[in-house]
């Protein structure tokens, strides 16, 4: 497995899986996970409202990206409650 870390513009990564994170029953994700939701045209945020990603402690979803961001799929983990997030 290679792992690579780079600081850029997320959506404009090119590869296999780009990796994004949410707290425990955020509504509307922020950051970099709100830059990648916003380029998939809200996904994220649609697969939240219905249920499909809670951001539970080690939850993992992986969304096929269809072409609309240089990386084929993205995963988002999630890491369960803010406040116990150390």
């Amino acid at each position: 497995m290679n792992i690579k870390v780079t600081a850029m513009d997320i959506t404009a990564y090119k590869g296999g899986a780009l990796v994004v994170n949410l707290f425990h029953k955020v509504k509307t994700p922020g950051g970099a996970t709100g830059a990648v939701d916003k380029a998939l045209g809200g996904i994220i945020t649609s697969m939240i409202k219905d249920g499909q990603i809670t951001g539970a402690l080690e939850e993992t979803t992986v969304i096929p990206t269809y072409g609309k961001i240089g990386a084929s799929r993205v995963v988002v983990v999630g890491l369960g409650k803010k406040e116990e997030f150390d």
